[in-house]
């Protein structure tokens, strides 16, 4: 069978010599393994569409029967380059689509994870709000039937709360930040992701370790004291 379907290309592993085997949440199939034959070859023509953090139209070959699809063709129809050349917002995308991908299980197609998901991947591209991966965690949790019932009370804004639960992500810049509550409700989803998936969310790791080194270098800086030699160095405006 042959399929026409766009998808997110979630993660990829290099298998063989030269291939590589990704999984894609796709629109219509939901989460599937996909070998593109020789995309880790430098000049290798499905090299694009296999990488992480990719949006395409993707034309797949399924076998009857079979677990594994395989990628023929497609084009790319996103790769998100404002992300990718950000740091912070490229640990954010991905920490969305390894939470998409623990809570989904294989050829159980949902629009409602799979919108969510691309507009997620959307706003970190317009540099929306660092409440993105936030709100996606709360409501991927949700649509995976897995949802926390009631605010906690590591959030005391109901307001927030009820924001980052249904507001669109082009809404949540309006709302003021708070790095110990994003940090916390992170915390929630984190762990309640990994009991149900019984594994470690490693970009979620990363992403927490990159937030408390910030935090850090910025109460350092708040008190480091002022070099005089230095002020007197530098010119006046």
């Amino acid at each position: 069978m042959i399929s026409n379907s766009r998808a997110l290309v979630l993660s990829r592993i290099k298998i063989r010599e030269a291939d590589r085997l990704c999984f894609l949440y796709s629109e219509d199939h939901g989460k599937i393994m996909v070998r593109f034959i020789g995309a880790e070859r430098p000049k290798g023509k499905l090299k694009g569409l296999s990488e992480p953090m990719v949006w395409g139209e993707y034309r797949l070959y399924h076998a009857p029967r079979g677990a594994l699809w395989k990628g023929i063709g497609g084009a790319i129809l996103s790769s998100f380059p404002a992300v990718r050349a950000d740091v912070g917002r490229t640990l954010g995308a991905l920490s969305c689509l390894e939470l998409l991908s623990a809570l989904s299980p294989l050829h159980s197609p949902n629009p409602v994870k799979y919108a969510l998901a691309l507009s997620a991947l959307q706003a970190f591209e317009r540099a929306e709000s660092p409440w993105i991966a936030t709100a996606f965690g709360l409501r991927v949790l949700a649509a995976a039937g897995l949802g926390i019932p009631r605010r906690p009370a590591e959030c005391e804004s109901s307001e927030l709360w009820e924001a980052l639960l249904a507001e669109d992500f082009s809404g949540l810049p309006a709302r003021p930040f708070d790095a110990a509550t994003d940090a916390a409700l992170k915390g929630l989803i984190q762990s309640q992701a990994e009991e149900h998936s019984q594994s470690p969310l490693k970009s979620w790791g990363v992403a927490k370790r990159l937030a408390q080194f910030e935090r850090r270098e910025s109460a350092a800086m708040v008190r480091r004291p002022v070099d005089d030699t230095m002020l007197a160095l530098t010119p006046d405006p």
